[in-house]
């Protein structure tokens, strides 16, 4: 048998398995579902987010039956759609049913006991404001009362929320024959509704006013919406402390105005009472994101344009904000002359905001995307819905960010996270996968050491 000669080499396996395990390891908790840090997309299924086309979400809410309810249309449907998710990324659709058609669902908020959904149906008489009720698969249109719903021309509701006698919706009233006016609802359960008595000075006027978000906040309520009796549009506050008896802030051209036309969409009130208001200022450029805050709900304050982050090539709007994550978390689109790209904004304080990153995997690249609704479930989970154009088709489309998890089911104030994952506050995320990869990779060099010194005494 011929005999091997000269020195052993030593075996080198050890340093380089623990390298490659620091890598996999890495890789391995970058990439788990549990551990994406940032947005994520949730990927289409034709039978939950709509098949044919013109399947859309504008809202979406914590709900104490699932922990989340998003709102829309599904024309391949007939109108309406509900969508239901346990955990903001498994979403289920709620069959169809007789009271969704000719609907269209554009706001929704957690009742005394179920949940409820305002917009409007689409009528051979007209368009009359519409509210349903449900939760899980049972769901059903409020009876229709041509002078609490109805009236000449068309009613759109397009906001709730809990307060006032219970709960406060807010939308416009188009009667055709004047101008838009500004309406408010109010109802104790949910069911059993009432238009609050036009005010000609408060929610109507020369010109078209709307509201289009309100808040518990500020005195009691705060609506927010645009005013276009100065000649252009102008972004438009309203206030209540009961929700019946209702107030305009004075209108400031500094804050509220400038050239061409300024609208405020949403409106959110944080932990400390500050009010933040988002929308659209098409004075700057061709459309700038913009945004307000008030700590009172009476004296506003415009937040300084930063181009870098409200502007840029295209028109960029804000469309919802919600307090959470960071501490505020706002969602819009950035419009180019051929698509639409889905967009978000963060701020620590309502003041001071950046812009998300625009990676086209996550907000689209050349289609018709758009986010329309954001808000944070129970876990601190912030999930975002709106549109996306899949195969040329116009789909409901659903993102998610869990970098703000809270540390359990117990809600802290916006701005304690980000956490590792649920119900473990002892780490968070980023450095957690830097220490796995740093031991990984000093096992590594303490292999090797220990190779060398083996070699050595050879």
């Amino acid at each position: 048998m011929r005999q091997r000669i000269g020195t052993r080499t030593p075996r080198t396996t050890t340093p380089l398995a623990a390298i490659l395990l620091s890598a996999i390891v890495t890789v391995s908790f970058a990439t788990a579902s549990w551990a994406v840090v940032g947005w994520y997309r949730i990927p289409h299924d034709p039978t939950v987010f709509g098949s044919t086309g013109n399947a859309l979400m504008f809202d979406v809410a914590p709900s104490s039956h699932h922990r989340l309810v998003a709102v829309g249309t599904d024309s391949g449907a007939g109108g309406a759609a509900i969508w239901l998710s346990n955990d903001g990324a498994t979403w289920s659709p709620v069959p169809n049913q007789a009271d969704f058609t000719y609907g269209i669902m554009l706001g929704a908020a957690q009742g005394p006991s179920d949940m409820v959904v305002v917009g409007y149906v689409d009528t051979p008489m007209g368009v009359d404001a519409a509210v349903w009720t449900g939760h899980a698969l049972t769901w059903s249109r409020v009876p229709h009362d041509p002078a609490v719903f109805g009236g000449p021309g068309e009613q759109y509701m397009e906001d709730a929320c809990a307060g006032g006698p219970g709960l406060v919706v807010v939308g416009l009233d188009d009667d055709y024959t004047n101008s838009t006016d500004a309406a408010v609802w109010t109802s104790p359960d949910g069911t059993t509704w009432t238009r609050v008595p036009h005010d000609e000075a408060v929610m109507g006027g020369q010109g078209n006013l709307a509201m289009f978000g309100v808040v518990a906040g500020g005195p009691g309520l705060v609506g927010v919406g645009y005013d276009d009796s100065g000649g252009d549009e102008d972004a438009a506050v309203w206030t209540s402390e009961d929700g019946l008896t209702w107030a305009r802030v004075p209108h400031s051209e500094s804050v509220f105005g400038g050239a061409s036309d300024q609208r405020m969409y949403s409106v959110t009130v944080g932990d400390d009472g500050l009010l933040v208001a988002v929308g659209v200022d098409f004075g700057v450029d061709d459309g700038v994101a913009a945004v307000w805050t008030s700590a009172d709900g009476v004296s506003w304050t415009r937040v300084a344009h930063d181009d870098e982050v409200f502007g840029g090539p295209g028109n960029q709007s804000m469309a919802d904000v919600v307090a959470g994550g960071p501490g505020y978390v706002a969602v819009g689109s950035e419009f180019h002359l051929t698509y639409w790209l889905a967009a978000a904004w963060t701020s620590e304080d309502g003041i001071v905001w950046k812009r998300e990153n625009r990676d086209s995997e996550i907000f689209g690249g050349a289609g018709q995307d758009e986010m329309s609704g954001v808000t944070v479930d129970e876990n601190g989970l912030v999930v975002a819905v709106g549109r996306a154009e899949v195969a040329n088709l116009l789909v409901a489309a659903v993102w998610t960010n869990d970098s703000w998890l809270y540390p359990s089911l117990v809600a802290p104030a916006p701005g304690d996270g980000p956490y590792f994952t649920e119900g473990q506050p002892w780490v968070e995320r980023p450095i957690f996968l830097a220490m796995i990869a740093c031991c990984a990779l000093v096992f590594g060099f303490l292999g090797w050491r220990f190779a060398r010194r083996r070699r050595s005494k050879r």
